[in-house]
């Protein structure tokens, strides 16, 4: 058995998420993936958040599967099983199978569908010795192998054999209005959708699929449904087929077709209820009715799901209708758990979901979020501070920063909107040549002169510097608030007293201190001043460049003389000194045309000889605020 964990697991699990005395104690995670016959690919890892104590001989404590499977088979997409667990000890011992069948019996017991195979992973890590061993458990012959496992970066591979569905449907509920009844009626409706009424429309093939419909291809894969989806999707953009394969120009030269196909992220599925009734049906039963007068007071809910699932391309599309109502019901569950944590006197805590792609990850993780009534509107973000915190401990999420917020949701391709602004237009340049490369972590919007029907040019650009940064701390999620315009940059200057009433509305240059003021005043930002006697400094600041951006990862506002510049990365070679910036350059007065902003430099890498030799440069280094 050849085992393989992908170096994201290994920084998220090994090196960064385990604190010392959660280690000593005996910590246990879940790791989550893909197995075949004669391998384990392991993609994802989720934190054991309840476990027995552990045993003194080495072993881990019992998972509390039964507490925890609601919670993570709503955030992990179905789809992607439990491979294994990883924990720590302070003493490396070999494992025995009847030790391991008492820590894995309760697994398969509550939860076999959602597991890979029969064979289960152990990843043992020492303490003491820091040493890794890796141990395979086959339960159907109750015996456990020692084998070597590899980090790598197995990600590329595991997508290329995967499909992803989104499935919305709207569950009505009728609770009462003490909410005492949620957990009962999350079953009546779980129930209901695993009927012979309930049907699914994957839409992008007009398919339908019926709950334990006996007719079809039960040969057919998702596969070839991914197949079919591509052929449909060509036919509607080439209806002739032209644009097919290559095309010729007059010249003779073979140039690449401009209608290539492109996969859809997700396949989109809607939910259906059949509500004429089966003749099966009708024949077998005997309509009755039966009258109770009580009083009640009760409240009519719509349940809005949003379901992700990532499946392999050799699931049988018959499969299909099982696994989406067993995602739906997951979804169900957790959304009842939240309203019974969320309860209150007052309006119906009516649930959220939110989809969310954080760094590292090869898939997408749900969040359900509650809001304060049922018209949709959001507790406050503050409010949800300790119930995002548990979602970044179970996700081994950094505990300081905003990776789960709503404004960090994940935006799928049939929601997304054309934005006025380009975004990250760095990434269509090459690498750096020097040494080693350090740049921007996240998006950001380029804004720059002449933007938003707004003539400043020549004046203008530590503020379009400044509203850089600004839409980086909002694109992270750190704050909701719009970028501000040139006149509310104005207007805070002059509410902290650093300038008269007379510079609102004026064309009067702003600096590195102002926008480091305006950072902190607008957005509760605070910033590093890195001063430069002269722009031949500048090569002399490569370490501390590398380690701004490696560790806080914000656009640099710099300015000297009459200029200002965003600087969004460093190529620096620590052993010869040579050093190149990469600068998005404000003063760009075109439209958003990425090509042209690329090729003549407007961004791009920028060698020591690009700064003014004899101004000298003060640089604002935006901190990132320690939050989630």
């Amino acid at each position: 058995m050849w085992v393989f964990v992908d170096n994201t697991i290994k920084q998220r699990l090994f090196y960064r998420a385990i604190h010392p005395e959660e280690a000593d104690a005996g910590y246990v995670a879940y790791l989550y993936g893909e197995a075949s016959k004669d391998r384990v690919h392991i993609v994802g890892c989720v934190a054991c958040r309840s476990s027995d104590p552990p045993s003194k001989n080495g072993y881990p404590g019992i998972p509390d599967w039964r507490n925890e499977q609601v919670e993570l088979s709503s955030v992990i997409p179905n789809g992607i099983h439990l491979c294994g667990i990883y924990y720590t000890c302070m003493k490396s011992v070999n494992l025995e199978a009847s030790e391991l069948k008492k820590i894995f019996d309760i697994i398969w017991m509550k939860d076999a569908c959602n597991l890979a195979s029969s064979k289960l992973v152990i990843l043992q890590h020492c303490r003491a010795t820091d040493s890794r061993r890796c141990f395979v458990y086959d339960k159907d012959l109750e015996s456990v192998s020692e084998c070597e496992y590899q980090e790598a970066d197995v990600l590329t591979e595991f997508l290329d054999k995967r499909i992803s569905f989104r499935l919305q449907a709207s569950i009505p509920i009728l609770i009462n209005k003490d909410q005492s009844d949620i957990t009962n009626k999350i079953k009546m409706s779980c129930k209901e959708l695993n009927s012979t009424s309930t049907a699914f429309h994957l839409r992008d093939c007009s398919k339908l699929l019926k709950n334990k419909d006996n007719e079809g291809d039960e040969s057919e894969t998702c596969e070839e449904l991914l197949t079919r989806v591509e052929s449909s999707q060509d036919q509607m953009q080439n209806p002739r087929g032209y644009g097919k394969g290559k095309g010729k120009q007059k010249s003779g030269k073979t140039v690449p077709s401009a209608n290539v196909v492109k996969a859809k992220d997700v396949l989109d599925v809607r939910y259906l209820e059949q509500l004429t009734e089966n003749e099966i049906d009708h024949k077998a039963f005997v309509p009755v009715i039966q009258y109770k007068k009580v009083v009640l007071s009760q409240i009519k809910l719509n349940l809005a799901l949003d379901v992700v699932l990532n499946l392999s391309k050799d699931t049988p599309v018959m499969s299909l209708p099982k696994l989406f109502i067993s995602a739906m019901c997951s979804q169900l569950k957790k959304m009842g758990s939240v309203m019974k944590e969320f309860r209150k006197d007052g309006p119906v805590s009516v649930p959220k979901v939110y989809h969310f792609k954080p760094p590292g990850f090869c898939h997408l993780v749900t969040a359900v979020y509650p809001s304060i009534t049922k018209e949709g509107d959001m507790i406050d973000d503050e409010e949800l501070t300790s119930y995002r915190l548990e979602l970044h401990k179970c996700l081994l999420l950094p505990e300081n920063r905003p990776l789960l917020r709503p404004s960090n949701r994940y935006v799928f391709e049939n929601e997304q909107q054309p934005g006025i602004y380009l975004t990250n237009p760095h990434t269509g340049l090459a690498s750096g040549v020097c040494g080693t490369v350090a740049i921007v972590d996240g998006t950001y919007a380029y804004h720059h002169y002449m933007q938003d029907n707004f003539n400043d040019d020549g004046w203008g650009c530590a503020y379009r510097s400044l509203q850089t940064i600004a839409s980086w701390f909002r694109h992270q999620g750190y704050t909701s608030k719009p970028v501000p315009s040139h006149r509310e940059i104005q207007q805070a200057l002059v509410d902290l007293q650093d300038k008269g009433e007379e510079f609102v509305g004026s064309r009067q240059w702003i600096g590195s201190f102002e926008v480091s003021m305006c950072l902190e005043h607008l957005l509760g930002v605070t910033s590093k001043i890195m001063f430069v006697s002269s722009g031949a400094e500048m090569s002399s600041k490569g370490r501390d460049l590398m380690h701004h951006f490696q560790t806080q990862g914000t656009p640099i506002m710099i300015g000297g003389g009459v200029l200002a510049h965003t600087i969004l990365g460093v190529d620096f070679n620590d052993q010869t000194g040579d050093i190149r910036f990469l600068i998005l350059d404000p003063h760009y007065t075109g439209g958003e045309d990425l090509k042209v902003i690329l090729d003549k430099g407007w961004c791009g890498w920028k060698g020591p000889d690009f700064w003014n030799q004899q101004v000298h440069y003060n640089m604002c280094m935006p901190q990132r605020p320690d939050m989630i």
